[in-house]
């Protein structure tokens, strides 16, 4: 028994609506042109965009400055660079065949042999997750 929930990550709209909640319960006046920044630059789950916010405030109030986009650019530079690393679906083919121990052809192969498998659908797996592919 339980409750199934289908979390998906939170479209534009609603990380400009989030941004904006959160800048407005901690007292701090945000340019919309910043506040759709950090929302375009951090698309992947609420705890980042909380992550991002919590860092903007703290630099801003260590360095007591005020937030604005040079900021944001700052402290997101390396947030961001961690996040958007994109992976290609060569890259998760390679990877997995070596990690494996088999060859590419063979993990692209029809074969059943539980070796094979296992590895395509490990494969499968992070094609699904990290591209918007899937392994055929």
């Amino acid at each position: 028994w339980g409750l199934t929930a289908d979390l998906q990550q939170p479209d534009f709209e609603t990380r400009v609506a989030i941004i904006q909640s959160k800048m407005e319960a901690d007292g701090i006046n945000m340019a919309d042109e910043l506040v759709q920044y950090v929302a375009h630059s951090v698309d992947t789950n609420i705890r980042e965009l909380e992550g991002v916010l919590i860092s903007l405030m703290a630099h801003a109030s260590l360095n007591k400055e005020e937030i604005n986009l040079e900021l944001a650019k700052q402290v997101l530079k390396n947030i961001v660079q961690e996040i958007h690393t994109e992976v290609s679906m060569d890259y998760i083919q390679k990877t997995v065949a070596a990690h494996y121990s088999v060859s590419l052809e063979n993990l692209k192969s029809k074969s059943r042999k539980r070796e094979l498998v296992n590895a395509r659908q490990i494969a499968m797996y992070f094609a699904k997750k990290y591209t918007n592919h899937s392994l055929k």
